[in-house]
């Protein structure tokens, strides 16, 4: 046989094997350990604000909560289901705030003048 005929004959083949569908191997994985964390409020704040301090602007979002950290070193949680907004650090320093916490549920109580806690106007 010549060497067009087997480069031919060999072509086909791997024309046939081409279009034939693949087995796909899947490679074997440790099995993994997934559990669900509850959401940590006061670590969320603690990070946010640290953010906030060094001047690193981020968006954290718990649940429906979003907390927000700027380059002019302020931090706000809001809290858009309730129409509600605290500022947690204002020029770097923190600001007082309280967390009611319960076995289910929590809550923020902003401490600081009325101007600091405020209603979101929607």
């Amino acid at each position: 046989m010549s060497n067009s005929k087997k480069n031919r004959k060999a072509a086909k083949q791997r024309l046939k094997r081409e279009r034939q569908p693949r087995e796909r191997r899947r490679e074997r994985s440790a099995p993994i350990d997934a559990s669900f964390v509850k959401p940590d409020i006061r670590r969320e704040i603690r990070y946010i604000t640290q953010l906030a301090q060094a001047e690193d602007s981020r968006i954290v979002t718990v649940g429906n909560l979003v907390l927000f950290s700027t380059r002019t070193r302020d931090a706000w949680l809001l809290d858009p289901e309730d129409n509600f907004a605290v500022c947690l650090c204002r020029e770097g320093e923190p600001q007082p705030f309280r967390i009611i916490d319960a076995p289910d549920t929590f809550a923020i109580e902003g401490t600081a003048s009325p101007k600091m806690v405020c209603l979101l106007r929607s």
